[in-house]
């Protein structure tokens, strides 16, 4: 099992796994402070507020509302559930008052325990935050004093440094993390476009995997990444990466794709996973070219297909100029890596928010081909959507930027969707319609190849 939390955890669970028997053990054992706060009822928004940015501010902690305490001691008294009658939609109110109440939005988590029909308790719990300082719309910085939460004085320049020096480390994290530190081999400094993605979880979770190092979770990392992986839950096609070659690094396993000998001096699809549940992805993008061999990856459903042809003809004058790329695979390997990742995290027990940044490189002069009716209209009204970027960031690397995902394979989508319209498709285009036949498309692959 992951750990996910180094803060204080007075359930010894994950939240999704609290029941009314876990509230109970609270009762005359465990008191309020600097990780854990009751309330017998809804206080106003404000003051809740103020409560969960101090707790982010901190060390994180647990905000308990249906709990009451002992005035003298602090100690969990009884259980005071709240009627849902009056509390419509208590973690949508909990949700919104962090939107609109503070600034950036610390992430949290919230688990309703019915106590009855029409009673609840509802438990937040924040995360030591990474973006400090969380400031409420009062414009004030709260943190954790004993018990309570206390605005932070204007003079006390120390704590507010210390505040902005915790997401500077964070940001610089994040920063290092996303880079490409493996060569690529001649032959591919001038010919070969790559797709980077980095997931990475936020440093304040604290996640790891277990027995890391272990023969046992080396094992687990090949089947995770050598089996079949679903491209959405509620379909049944898959997709096989088939990675054939394993080894550690400093901290990390690499997983690759060779398949042929030859591709062990080139950088192919390559992954590299970390301790920390972090993964960084290289994927190199495939180029359709005229008289391409069928034994390249999609060959035979390109080979085969009226609207490839008729794609060739309009560029027929400008073949040497730029280099197609087979985006229907580009697509699925996106969606694929984030599926596989989401597995052996989910695996572990870790269920929280999943950053990701995305970096096309050495992408100039390269075209996005989409075997879709939709797309050769779209080329034929408004021209050839060709790239004269050298690289594309996706959001730009700096200060911490990222996109934030949740951990299913919907995402893995969204993803690869992002990805297309940086490649030059407008954002108002019907995706479905450009994307309609890449169910083909993968049923060719899955019969044919495997990816390079």
């Amino acid at each position: 099992m992951g750990r996910m939390m180094t803060d204080y955890n007075p359930f010894d669970k994950r939240i999704s796994e609290i029941e009314e028997d876990d509230l109970n053990n609270l009762i005359d054992k465990v008191a309020e402070g600097w990780y854990i706060e009751y309330k017998g009822d809804f206080p106003n928004s404000k003051k809740i507020a103020h409560s969960i940015a101090s707790f982010a501010n901190t060390d994180g902690g647990w905000y308990i509302i249906g709990i009451d305490s002992d005035e003298a001691t602090n100690i969990a008294e009884r259980i005071n559930p709240f009627d849902l009658n009056e509390h419509r939609s208590p973690k949508d109110k909990i949700r919104n008052i962090v939107t609109n109440g503070i600034n950036p939005k610390p992430f949290f988590e919230s688990k309703l325990v019915h106590i009855s029909d029409d009673k609840a308790v509802l438990i937040v719990h924040i995360e030591r935050g990474g973006e400090t300082p969380y400031v409420t719309n009062d414009g004030r910085i709260y943190e954790r004093v004993g018990e309570g939460s206390d605005p932070i004085p204007i003079k006390d320049h120390y704590t507010i440094l210390k505040l902005f020096e915790r997401s500077k480390e964070n940001k610089a994290l994040i920063e290092n993390f996303s880079k490409n530190l493996f060569l690529k081999s001649l032959e591919q400094n001038s010919e070969q476009t790559f797709l980077e993605v980095y997931f990475y979880i936020p440093p304040t979770y604290g996640f790891k995997f277990e027995n890391f190092y272990s023969d046992e979770f080396f094992n687990e990392i090949r089947e995770n990444f050598s089996t079949d992986v679903k491209i959405l839950e509620e379909l049944e096609s898959t997709f096989n990466l088939n990675c054939d070659n394993y080894y550690s690094s400093i901290s990390s396993y690499i997983i690759r794709n060779i398949n042929i000998p030859d591709n062990y001096i080139h950088l192919g699809l390559t992954l590299e996973l970390f301790e920390n549940g972090n993964l960084k992805v290289l994927i190199p993008t495939h180029n359709l070219e005229p008289g391409m061999s069928e034994t390249q990856v999609g060959a035979a459903y390109y080979l085969e297909s009226a609207i490839y042809s008729r794609f060739q003809e309009l560029i027929s004058n400008i073949t040497d100029s730029v280099r197609v790329i087979d985006c229907y695979l580009l697509f699925l390997l996106i969606i694929v890596i984030n599926n596989l990742h989401c597995r052996i995290l989910k695996s572990h027990n870790f269920n929280g928010q999943l950053n990701v940044r995305i970096k096309i490189s050495n992408c100039n002069r390269i075209m996005p081909y989409f075997d879709s009716e939709k797309y050769i209209e779209h080329i034929l009204s408004n021209g050839f959507p060709i790239c004269l970027k050298p690289s594309i960031e996706i959001p730009e690397f700096n200060n911490g930027n990222a996109l934030n995902i949740s951990l299913n394979y919907q995402s893995g989508v969204n993803l690869g969707v992002k990805v297309i319209e940086t490649l030059g498709l407008p954002f108002n285009l019907n995706m479905a319609e450009i994307l309609s036949s890449i169910g083909d498309y993968l049923l060719s692959l899955n019969e044919n190849h495997d990816p390079e």
